[in-house]
């Protein structure tokens, strides 16, 4: 059975974000865990580095 993680964050997962994008990723995202606040920083991330995000949803 699943547990649920206590070690990944928002802040802890934006690390594992900047790196993938220092390495040249274009979309990032998140799966299981990864939620609303996660996503969040990731938001405000981009937007104080000028990183730019779509901000709509595409179906």
């Amino acid at each position: 059975r699943l547990s649920q993680r206590k070690d990944l964050g928002p802040e802890e997962y934006l690390e594992f974000v900047k790196t993938w994008i220092d390495l040249g990723a274009e979309v990032i995202g998140g799966c299981c865990e990864i939620g609303p606040s996660h996503i969040a920083a990731i938001a405000d991330y981009c937007d104080r580095e000028g990183i730019v995000t779509i901000k709509q949803l595409v179906p």
